[in-house]
């Protein structure tokens, strides 16, 4: 489920997604899928998307502060068997 939401397949509206995706940012599992799925939204889209009304204050926010640039997430490497 969380691998399906980090690639933005769950159907909500697009404020509940954006948030969903940020929150994702940092799980160890699915935090790179997720970047690479708000890395995908054309910024002018995503610009334009945080002007409107329904945004929350919040999302505006973590998108100001560059919250892409700050992901802590590591990225996992399985051991390999020999």
């Amino acid at each position: 489920m969380r691998d399906l939401a980090a690639r933005g397949g769950l159907t909500w509206d697009a404020v509940d997604q954006l948030e969903f995706l940020l929150f994702l940012l940092n799980d160890p599992e699915v935090g790179a899928v997720a970047k690479d799925t708000l890395e995908a939204i054309p910024r002018a889209v995503l610009a334009a998307f945080l002007a409107r009304p329904e945004t929350t204050p919040a999302l505006r926010a973590a998108f100001a502060a560059g919250v892409l640039n700050r992901v802590r997430y590591r990225r996992q490497t399985i051991p390999r068997r020999p």
